[in-house]
C-alpha cells in the first residue's frame, strides 16, 4: 500500500491527510475515514484507522484519511465569526 502525503486546504481551515490510490486491484470505490475523538487518542495515525485503511485496501476501495484541525499538521487559519 502507497499513501501520498497531501494538503486539503479551505478558507479558514487546512486539513494534512493520507490518499491511497488503489492501484494493484480493479477500484470498486472510494473511502473517506475520519479517526476516533482526538481527546481519547484519535489521530489519522491511530490503530482503528490504520486498520480500516488497511482492510478498505485490500478490498479494493482507494482510501482518504485526514487530521482534523487541531490535530498534528492540520490546523485552523483564523476563527469565523
Amino acid at each position: 500500500m502507497r499513501e501520498e502525503k497531501v494538503l486539503i486546504p479551505s478558507t479558514a481551515i487546512k486539513l494534512k491527510g493520507l490518499l491511497n490510490i488503489q492501484e494493484a486491484l480493479p477500484v470498486k470505490g472510494g473511502v473517506i475515514l475520519c479517526h476516533p475523538h482526538p481527546q481519547y487518542g484519535g489521530d489519522m495515525y491511530n490503530s482503528v484507522s490504520t486498520t480500516a485503511v488497511e482492510s478498505a485496501s485490500q478490498e479494493g476501495y482507494s482510501t482518504l484519511r485526514f487530521n482534523f484541525r487541531g490535530v498534528g499538521e492540520s490546523r485552523e487559519f483564523f476563527k469565523t465569526t
